[in-house]
């Protein structure tokens, strides 16, 4: 799905100049864990400050790179389907990791929409049978704390996202409870039909 691209204002283009200055690794140099969700975490930040003066499209603009760069789109895509992915054949494979990546980054452009003084703060990182995992808090203005337990991998040259744990509830496990339903009961071409209509929808909402 091919969302519009926006013209930038004076604001968001140095909000959008602001992300791509945000620090990348050094040719050879892999970034640490903590690194990755500090890039992560800016990025969001910075997709809150820009709110609706961004919109929902300057959001997913902004949002795009970065989350393509930590996180690891294929390899949730096909965790979330749990049993099916075998099914498909290569072509539904990635055409289901092509929605999958748009319908994970919208998620966030249409949730991080208003800033009002938050900000992120890491406590903890920690090795893990097949990865690592690193505490984070999303703190308000008023002190309210949420906390974020990301699961990271090692791909063959960086470190990435493949879960998010919040409130101990695991992110791709709630996704994947729902995409399997949604595939037992009406098929792939549902499950694919009704993520583009997500994300149709939050681009409408504008994250109001």
């Amino acid at each position: 799905m091919c969302l519009k691209k926006p013209a930038f204002t004076g604001f968001s283009l140095l909000v959008f100049c602001t992300v791509m200055a945000l620090p990348l690794p050094i040719r050879g140099e892999t970034l640490e864990p903590t690194q990755v969700i500090s890039r992560f975490s800016m990025a969001l930040i910075e997709a809150m400050r820009g709110g609706k003066e961004l919109g929902f499209n300057g959001r997913y603009r902004l949002l795009e790179p970065v989350v393509t760069e930590t996180f690891l789109p294929p390899y949730m895509a096909s965790v979330s389907v749990g049993r099916h992915w075998k099914t498909l054949t290569q072509e539904q494979q990635r055409q289901f990791e092509e929605i999958y990546a748009e319908w994970l980054i919208a998620n966030y452009a249409k949730n991080f929409h208003a800033y009002a003084g938050e900000r992120f703060e890491i406590t903890k990182q920690s090795q893990m049978a097949g990865g690592a995992a690193v505490l984070s808090k999303l703190l308000n203005s008023k002190g309210k704390e949420t906390e974020f337990d990301y699961r990271l991998r090692m791909t063959e040259d960086a470190w990435r996202i493949v879960d998010i744990r919040i409130s101990g509830v695991s992110q791709l496990a709630n996704t994947r409870a729902q995409f399997v339903s949604v595939l037992d009961q009406k098929g792939f071409d549902e499950l694919v039909a009704s993520l583009k209509r997500k994300i149709r929808d939050f681009s409408r909402s504008d994250g109001e």
